[in-house]
C-alpha cells in the first residue's frame, strides 16, 4: 500500500489510523473489520450496496488492491460528508440528505471559502430539541426532518449555513441572535434559489412569514418586546426569548436590503467582504449597520441608504415593516385550496376540480398554516384529512399542522393521535404549540399536564422548563 494511496483512505476514514507505532502510519484492519458499515454511510451520489458487501469481503481478506478499487470509485468517494445515525434509521437518513455536497457547494459560492474542511451529519434521538445544532465539522439534526421526500432537507442547507453566519462571524450576546439566524436564513434561502429557482426562493421566504405570523399570534401573543430583532434580555433568558423572530424577520430584512441595494449582484459581494471582516470575531448590530454603511459610501447609494428605517426594522414590534415583492406563483397555488375550505361546504369541496390537482409536501404545509386561522367542524377536518390523506403523511411538519387543526376543532377523537405526536418527539418547534393550545382546551387540559409529567424526564430540560412555563405549571 503505497503512501499516496494510505493517504486516500486516511482521508476517509482517519479513525481507522494507528499514528502511535514509530511515527508510521499503520492501518488497523481490526477496527475497520469491526466497524458498522451501515452507520459509516456516506452521502453519495448514488448508492450500491452491492459494493459495500465487496468492500467488507476486501477487509475481511485484508485484500488492499480490490479495497482501493471500492473506495475510488465516484459515487463512493466521499467530498466532505458523512451520515451517523442509528442504525435503523442511517439507510433513510443518508438518502434523505444526499443533496449535502451541492448544498455546501452552493453555500461556498455565496458566502467564501469553508473553513472547516469536513461536514459532518448526526442524526440525534428524538428528544433532540432542535431541528438542528451547527457545531462545526458536524451538524445534529432531529430526525423529524427524515420525511422520505427530501421536502425537509432545507435544514441541511440551514446547518451549513451556520458555517459562515453563526461559527465564523457570530453573535456577541443573545440580543443580538438575529446576526447568527437571520443570516443563515437569509443565505439557506439563496442556497435552494440557485439550486431550484427564485421562485422557490421567494416560496421559502413567504413559508417564514406564515410561521412568523403564527409565532406573533400565539407564541408572542403577550409579550410584544419580543417580537423586536434586538431584543432587551436585561431580566430574561435567551431560551424565554426563543422564537422564530430572530430567524425570518431578520432573514425578511437582509432580503429587503438586498433588493434596496439592486439585488445579488451587488449584495453578494457586500455579504463576503462582511464575513471576511468579521471572520472569527463575535460582534452586534451596530458592528453590522456600520459595515453597511462602509462598504455602500459611494454617493450612488446615499438615497438608498437615507431610505433604511433601521429603528423600525431592528426595534419595531410585529411583522416587518416593508415585505419584499416575493414571487407568489407557488403560493398561490396553496391559496386557492385555502380559499376553497374557508368559503365551501364539504359537499361543494368534495366536487371540486382543485382536489384532482396535487400540491407538493410544501404547498401543502403554507395551506395549513393558512387554515390554522380557520374555523373547522370535525366533519369538515376529517374531509380536509381524507382529501390530502393527512393521517398518512411521514412529514412531520404537516402532521404537527394538522394536529393542530384537530386541537383547535375540539375532535376529541383525534387526543391519542395529538398526544402519541407529542411523546414521539420533544422537538421544541413541535411540543412547545401542541401543549400550549392543549392546555388551552379546558377538557383536555389535566389530561396534556398528566402526560407532561409523565414524559418530562425524557426532555432535555430546556424543553420541558419551556413547556411548563407555556402551560403555566410548575415543574
Amino acid at each position: 500500500m503505497g503512501i499516496q494511496e494510505v493517504l486516500e483512505v486516511e482521508e476517509q476514514f482517519p479513525e481507522l489510523f494507528d499514528h502511535e507505532n514509530d511515527g508510521e502510519e499503520v492501518f488497523d484492519w481490526e477496527l475497520f473489520n469491526d466497524c458498522n458499515y451501515d452507520a459509516f454511510s456516506e452521502v453519495y451520489d448514488r448508492q450500491d450496496h452491492a459494493d459495500v458487501d465487496v468492500l467488507r469481503e476486501a477487509v475481511r481478506n485484508r485484500d488492499l488492491d480490490l479495497m482501493l478499487q471500492i473506495l475510488e470509485k465516484p459515487y463512493l468517494m466521499i467530498k466532505k460528508t458523512r451520515v451517523w445515525a442509528e442504525r435503523d434509521i442511517v439507510k433513510a437518513a443518508t438518502e434523505e440528505f444526499s443533496e449535502t455536497s451541492t448544498f455546501l457547494e452552493k453555500a461556498i459560492e455565496i458566502c467564501g471559502p469553508y473553513v472547516w474542511k469536513r461536514y459532518d451529519i448526526l442524526v440525534m434521538p428524538p428528544s433532540f430539541p432542535f431541528g438542528g445544532m451547527e457545531n462545526p465539522c458536524l451538524t445534529f439534526v432531529t430526525p423529524t426532518i427524515i420525511a422520505g421526500d427530501k421536502s425537509l432537507a432545507s435544514v441541511i442547507a440551514h446547518e451549513i449555513t451556520h458555517s459562515w453566519t453563526g461559527n465564523l462571524v457570530t453573535n456577541r450576546n443573545f440580543e443580538h441572535f438575529w446576526l447568527n439566524e437571520g443570516f443563515t436564513v437569509f443565505v439557506e434561502f439563496k442556497i435552494l434559489g440557485a439550486m431550484y429557482g427564485k421562485e422557490y426562493r421567494d416560496f421559502q421566504s413567504l413559508l417564514g412569514l406564515g410561521e412568523l405570523r403564527d409565532c406573533m399570534n400565539v407564541q408572542l401573543k403577550e409579550t410584544p418586546e419580543l417580537q423586536k430583532l434586538v431584543v432587551d434580555l436585561t431580566d430574561l433568558s435567551p431560551d424565554d426569548a426563543y422564537s422564530t423572530v430572530p430567524y425570518i424577520k431578520g432573514s425578511t430584512f437582509l432580503r429587503y436590503l438586498e433588493d434596496l441595494f439592486g439585488g445579488p449582484a451587488i449584495f453578494d459581494p457586500f455579504l463576503q467582504f462582511y464575513l471576511n471582516k468579521y471572520k472569527y470575531k463575535s460582534i452586534l448590530t451596530d458592528d453590522f449597520k456600520q459595515t453597511v454603511f462602509e462598504y455602500f459610501h459611494d454617493t450612488k447609494y446615499s438615497d438608498i441608504l437615507s431610505k433604511i428605517d433601521w429603528d423600525k426594522w431592528l426595534h419595531g414590534t410585529g411583522m416587518p415593516p416593508i415585505i419584499p415583492d416575493f414571487d407568489t406563483s407557488l403560493v398561490d397555488v396553496a391559496q386557492k385550496h385555502v380559499e376553497l375550505w374557508k368559503s365551501s361546504d364539504i359537499q361543494e369541496i368534495e366536487k371540486s376540480p382543485l382536489l384532482k390537482s396535487s400540491l407538493s409536501s410544501l404547498q401543502v404545509k403554507e395551506m395549513l398554516t393558512k387554515l390554522l386561522e380557520v374555523k373547522f367542524s370535525v366533519d369538515k377536518l376529517n374531509a380536509l384529512a381524507k382529501a390530502y390523506k393527512l393521517s398518512e403523511t411521514k412529514n412531520s411538519e404537516i402532521r404537527f399542522l394538522f394536529l393542530r387543526l384537530c386541537i383547535r376543532a375540539r375532535n376529541v377523537a383525534a387526543i391519542d393521535d395529538i398526544i402519541a405526536f407529542a411523546n414521539s418527539n420533544f422537538r421544541m418547534k413541535f411540543v412547545r404549540p401542541v401543549y400550549k393550545e392543549l392546555s388551552q382546551w379546558p377538557e383536555m387540559r389535566e389530561r396534556a399536564i398528566e402526560n407532561f409529567h409523565r414524559v418530562k424526564d425524557q426532555m432535555m430540560k430546556t424543553c420541558a422548563v419551556q413547556v411548563a412555563n407555556d402551560m403555566g405549571i410548575s415543574m
